[in-house]
């Protein structure tokens, strides 16, 4: 009992701390500057900006601009997963390039996966929706839109909606966008709402981590689970994004994910926590939680459960919930 309550002092010392990464031999030398980074906005040195921190990604214009495949709107169509991907494969055949979809609503029933060195732009986030159509037939893989075993993948500009009210069946597989095993992808004003399970759902495999991944300017809102869940990726930026009203917590670190930032978030309306960084059996740690609006949570605003290298600096919580604690800490365990 002295031990865990000594260590729950000690986590609760961490929250305005700096930790020191762990450095390994095959980091790249962009490993070493994200982290010099971040450092530096921890210690208040750095002007947050954005772009700052898109740096990992930056890259990925160079083959967003090299071809494009535009699809236009046409509402007889209940269906644009096979025309989406179909638009992709050729993308992929002359080595990248850009799926544009017009403004409108853009009915989906079949998943589609993007490929490595491709992305996906709408005319906006309020502008393209891609929905799911109520008679959509069950999925067997996780994601509306996906990503697997790529690199250097980027969405912008379009709303995901899951149709969670009309769409008959089960959770299982609804997510907004499900990536599995991708380095270097990028999400820009992409706006995730009313999935069955988990909007926002980047990925690593069993043993294998991604690495870098920037979210930024995102909106994610009434989906079954979380907002946001970050699981097992290296070097993630989350930048001036919302999180609302998701049935469980708005954004969810876990799985041995590390070197992650949460900045400049509004995080509203969550009957778990605001923020929750967990599940430490697979070594989650060095996470940063700053500058972030958090309100109208359940449980607490932010949550710690058996990680450490936690820092939480110039947050601002409230919530009208009496039993509602600004923080969680906990030596051990995950959260329901």
């Amino acid at each position: 009992m002295a031990a865990s309550i000594a260590r729950a002092a000690a986590i609760a010392l961490l929250l305005l701390a700096v930790g020191a990464p762990v450095a390994t031999a095959r980091r790249r030398r962009e490993d070493v500057e994200w982290r010099q980074l971040n450092d530096g906005a921890a210690e208040g040195l750095a002007r947050f900006d954005a772009t700052d921190y898109a740096f990992p990604v930056r890259d990925n214009l160079v083959y967003c601009r090299k071809n494009v495949e535009r699809i236009p709107h046409d509402p007889k169509i209940l269906d644009y997963g096979p025309i989406i991907q179909a638009a992709f494969d050729r993308l992929k055949k002359k080595g990248g390039g850009t799926v544009k979809l017009d403004a409108g609503l853009y009915w989906q029933q079949t998943q589609f996966s993007i490929p490595s060195y491709t992305c996906l732009q709408g005319a906006g986030m309020y502008k393209t929706t891609l929905k799911v159509h109520k008679d959509s037939p069950e999925w067997k893989t996780a994601g509306a839109i996906r990503t697997r075993f790529t690199v250097r993948v980027s969405v912008f500009d379009i709303t995901q909606d899951g149709n969670r009210d009309e769409l008959p069946g089960g959770p299982q597989n609804r997510f907004g966008i499900y990536t599995h095993l991708a380095n270097y992808v990028w999400m820009k004003n992409m706006r995730i709402i009313n999935n069955k399970w988990y909007g926002f759902d980047p990925h690593g495999a069993n043993t294998d981590w991604s690495y870098y991944l920037v979210m930024e300017d995102c909106y994610s809102a009434r989906n079954g689970k979380d907002g946001y869940t970050i699981d097992q990726y290296y070097y993630v930026s989350l930048l001036n994004s919302v999180a609302v009203d998701n049935d469980r917590h708005g954004i969810n670190v876990v799985s041995g994910s590390r070197y992650v930032l949460i900045k400049g978030n509004r995080v509203r309306g969550h009957s778990g926590c605001g923020l929750t960084v967990q599940n430490n059996e697979f070594g989650t740690r060095s996470t940063r939680f700053m500058e972030n609006i958090l309100e109208d949570y359940g449980l607490a605003g932010i949550c710690i459960r058996g990680v450490h290298d936690v820092q939480a600096v110039r947050n601002r919580m409230y919530s009208p919930v009496a039993k509602a604690a600004m923080f969680q800490l906990q030596t051990r365990g995950t959260s329901p």
